[in-house]
């Protein structure tokens, strides 16, 4: 059953009254405009940097981990390696 059949089915088992504000939050709904994301980040994020490059992120990484290497830092590694070698069995 699809949306529109079901929202049909559970409107007329509706008094007559409440399938008119039914209608006419249908219409209200269809009036408005989509709903869209700011074009420009504000609040909070409107300082964040947008374009953020590799180089850069590992340079703040470092700043913020200190000495840290990105061996350490990858503390998931071992999941993907175990993963990576179930579906290459025999390796």
């Amino acid at each position: 059953m699809t949306i529109a059949e079901t929202i049909s089915e559970k409107v007329r088992a509706l008094k007559p009254e409440q399938q008119e504000r039914v209608l006419a939050f249908i219409e209200r709904l269809a009036r408005q405009p989509p709903a869209s994301l700011p074009a420009e980040p504000y609040g909070s994020a409107a300082g964040l940097v947008q374009d953020l490059t590799l180089e850069v992120f590992r340079e703040n990484r470092k700043t913020m981990w200190g000495s840290a290497t990105d061996r350490e830092l990858d503390h998931d590694r071992h999941l993907r390696r175990t993963d990576e070698e179930e579906r290459q069995p025999g390796a």
